[in-house]
Order: C-alpha cells, then sequence, then structure tokens
C-alpha cells in the first residue's frame, strides 16, 4: 500500500506529483495533506529562484478526482498515527511534508520516500541550489528512505542534473523539480520489481538558510560557477564512486 504526503494546499509538487503517480500506475492508497503553517515572517532572498503567479489545483481536489481517499491532518497527528497503524502501508512518498517523526516512518513496511533536491551526503538541509552554486557541488537528486536524520537514511539513488551556460536558476530550479518525479516513478517501479537497492548514508554537510552574504556570493559565483560545471560534477562523481549513481 502506498501513502503520499502532500500539503493541504495548491502546491507545485503536490500537484504534479500526484499527477506523476497516477499516470504511471503508481496510483496511493491513501493522501494525506499537511494543513499551511505559518513559519514566521521571512525576508525576500536577493536572488529567487521559484516561479511567482502559477496557479495548482488542491490535492483534495485531485485525490477525489482519481478516488484515492484524502484527509487533512498534520503528518505527525496522533490521528495519523491511528490511521497508518490499523492500515499498515508498504511504502509512502514525500511530495510536501516537513520533518516526520520516527514514530511515523516506522509505521511503513519499507519506508518512506524523499527525493532531496541536492547530491547527498555533502548537500543537506536547505537551499540546495543555492549551496551547490557557493560549495562548488553539482545539481542532483537524491532519492532515499527516511528516518529520524534530516536528509540521511537510505540512499537508494542519485543522479547528476544537468547545468547549461545560458541557464537562470529558475532553470535549474525547474529542471531538479521535473527530474525528482522521474526518480520516484524509477524507484518505485524498482521496488514493484523487487529491486530496492541501497547504501547507509552516515553524515554529511547540513546547510542552513543562507543570508545575505551567502546569497552575494552565490549570485558572484554564478556564471562561473556554470563554466566550471562539467569539472564540479566530475569530481564530486570521482570523490563517491559507490553511491547507487543513476547516469
Amino acid at each position: 500500500m502506498l501513502v503520499a504526503f502532500v500539503y493541504d494546499f495548491p502546491h507545485k509538487k503536490s500537484y504534479e506529483g500526484l499527477l506523476k503517480l497516477a499516470i504511471t500506475g503508481n496510483l496511493p492508497d491513501l493522501v494525506v495533506g499537511a494543513p499551511y503553517r505559518n513559519l514566521g515572517s521571512t525576508s525576500l532572498p536577493l536572488q529567487r529562484i521559484e516561479p511567482l503567479g502559477l496557479k495548482f489545483e488542491h490535492p483534495k481536489s485531485v485525490s477525489r478526482e482519481l478516488g484515492v481517499p484524502y484527509i487533512s491532518t498534520a503528518h505527525n497527528s496522533t490521528e495519523l498515527k491511528m490511521h497508518l497503524s490499523d492500515m499498515r502501508p508498504d511504502i509512502g512518498v514525500i511530495l510536501g511534508a516537513r520533518i516526520l517523526e520516527k514514530e511515523i516512518i516506522d509505521l511503513f513496511d519499507i519506508g518512506i520516500l524523499n527525493m532531496h533536491p541536492g547530491c547527498l551526503p555533502q548537500n543537506r538541509g536547505l537551499n540546495n541550489l543555492k549551496w551547490a552554486i557557493i560549495d562548488d557541488l553539482p545539481q542532483g537528486i537524491s532519492t532515499h528512505l527516511i528516518d529520524s536524520r534530516i536528509d540521511l537514511g537510505r540512499l537508494i539513488e542519485i543522479s547528476i542534473v544537468p547545468v547549461f551556460s545560458d541557464d537562470h536558476y529558475l532553470d535549474i530550479f525547474l529542471r531538479i523539480q521535473n527530474l525528482e518525479l522521474e526518480s520516484l516513478i524509477r524507484v518505485l517501479c524498482n521496488y514493484k520489481n523487487g529491486i530496492l537497492g541501497s547504501i547507509e548514508l552516515q553524515h554529511g554537510k547540513y546547510n542552513e538558510k543562507l543570508g545575505y552574504e551567502n546569497e552575494k556570493t552565490m549570485q558572484a559565483k554564478f556564471e562561473q560557477y556554470k563554466e566550471n560545471y562539467e569539472m564540479i560534477s566530475h569530481s564530486y562523481l570521482k570523490e563517491y564512486p559507490n553511491l547507487p549513481w543513476v547516469m
């Protein structure tokens, strides 16, 4: 049984992920929407990477059209724990969620998949696209089974995302999100075929949200980063040859 974690409001990855699951024959048995939570005031970044002004269908409406049960509850709620205890799901997928507690994770027979928008283990945490530029790391997708540690757990596959000389930040962002869903479907297909190898990630660099000075550093490096991207990618592959790379 498959459970999809989404946000309980219109959200790009939640919307596109549910559609991708449906059209590839991976319809969830349950969709769990976490209500909006105000995280406090945030300052605008110097460089915006996400598109603005786009409209998406509410995940509840999408689930209804697909004929999939939908519940709205915090992802670590007692209500959800009781529901999953009765359901005994095999695997979960994160299309929109905050940190999930170990008690929730342990209710899944296989675990919960997350498509992380960065090359693990050295690009954990927040603002991964921007930190990759600052730290001279490739852009990437790391699909892993989560545990109680942030962006660690068992890595199933990792791939490097292309970057082109005329890219803007938004181009890279959209490419990452597109490839996240491709990775999700590939991993689910392998799981159905009894192939789900993984390696344990024990440590790696955790990134906090960028501050003003780091934003300036990123902007100053961006053009050179694109020029050096092939070398940057090759260096990371050489540093971590034993990771489950998908080329």
